[in-house]
């Protein structure tokens, strides 16, 4: 799952900021995590990286910056790539 996602502007510099937690019985393995974020005027695609595999009731964070300033969000879409 993820939570307390967090988005943070400063000099034109945007970064977002969530907890991922694996609430599953086993190990995740993964690539990448895809954070979709709309706001009123576009969509931006962000790539994070926790590494190889999360374990089991494991929580880690994810953080990723662009070099846009992010309007008000309408929705945050997440896709973990395997």
């Amino acid at each position: 799952s993820f939570e307390n996602d967090n988005l943070n502007k400063k000099d034109g510099i945007t970064t977002f900021e969530c907890e991922v937690i694996n609430d599953n019985s086993v190990i995740q393995e993964l690539k990448t995590i895809s954070v979709i974020i709309q706001d009123e005027n576009n969509s931006y695609n962000l790539t994070g990286y926790i590494g190889n595999s999360i374990e089991k009731d494991e929580h880690k964070i994810l953080k990723i910056s662009i070099d846009q300033e992010i309007g008000e969000i309408k929705s945050i879409t997440y896709r973990i790539n395997k």
